[in-house]
C-alpha cells in the first residue's frame, strides 16, 4: 500500500513550468490537529491490511521550508509511531535543505529516500527555478549531497525540455563523477516535460 501526503501546498520556489502556479494555495502546513487526523486514517488502512508492504510519498508545494520546521518535526514523529521504518520517501526542490539537514538526519530511520531536481549546471538551473529567498538551490543541493548520500538514497530527477537539453551534458558529467563514489545510493533519471508543465505521455529515462 502506498500513500501519499501532501501536508502543504505553500512553496518558496517560482519554477517557471511549474504547474501548480494557478489557483489557490493552502499557504500553511497542516497543524497538529490535521497531522494526527491524518496519522489516523492511515493507521486505520495499516490495521485493515497487516500483512501488506507500506510506503509512503511526502511533498508539496515544499515541506522544507525553515518556518515549518516544528510542523514537520510533528509529523515525523507522528509516523515513527505509527511504525514507519525507512519507508518513507521525502520529495523536495532543496532550496532550504542546509537548514534542514540535521532535522532530517534525526529521522533517517523513517526517512528511506530524499528526491531533488537539478536542470541544468547551475546558471541553467536557476534561471528556470527562481525562488523568493534570493537563494541558489543548486548550490544548497550539491553542497549537502555528499553527506546525504551517507544516510540516505538520493534520487536526481533532471528534467529535460527544450530550452535546456544543449546543456545538460555539463550536468551529467557531474552527476557520473558524484555516483562513482556513491553508486549504491545516488539514483538519477531523465524527466521530459514541456515549460508549460509536466509531459505525463512521455516515460521517464533511468540514468545507469
Amino acid at each position: 500500500i502506498h500513500f501519499t501526503l501532501i501536508p502543504t501546498l505553500d512553496c518558496n520556489s517560482q519554477c517557471k513550468y511549474c504547474y501548480e502556479q494557478s489557483g489557490s494555495r493552502l499557504d500553511r502546513f497542516w497543524d497538529s490537529e490535521a497531522i494526527k487526523k491524518n496519522i489516523n486514517f492511515i493507521k486505520t488502512i495499516i490495521e485493515r491490511n497487516i500483512d501488506r508492504k507500506i510506503s509512503l510519498d511526502i511533498l508539496g508545494g515544499e515541506v522544507i521550508q525553515k518556518k515549518y520546521i516544528n510542523n514537520f518535526r510533528m509529523l515525523f514523529d507522528e509516523l515513527r509511531k505509527l511504525g514507519f521504518r525507512k519507508n518513507v520517501h521525502l520529495i523536495s526542490n532543496g532550496l532550504e535543505i542546509i537548514d534542514f539537514k540535521e532535522v532530517i538526519e534525526g529521522y533517517q530511520d523513517v526517512i528511506q529516500s530524499i528526491q531533488f531536481t537539478l536542470d541544468g549546471p547551475q546558471s541553467i538551473h536557476d534561471y528556470f527555478r527562481p525562488n523568493r529567498l534570493g537563494k541558489s538551490s543548486f548550490t544548497s543541493i550539491v553542497q549537502v549531497l555528499p553527506e546525504l548520500l551517507k544516510q540516505f538514497i538520493v534520487h536526481i530527477r533532471i528534467h529535460i525540455f527544450d530550452e535546456n537539453i544543449q546543456h545538460l551534458e555539463k550536468l551529467l558529467h557531474m552527476i557520473s563523477d558524484i555516483k562513482i563514489k556513491y553508486k549504491e545510493n545516488l539514483r538519477a533519471y531523465i524527466y521530459p516535460i514541456t515549460i508549460k508543465g509536466s509531459n505525463k505521455n512521455i516515460d521517464t529515462i533511468m540514468i545507469r
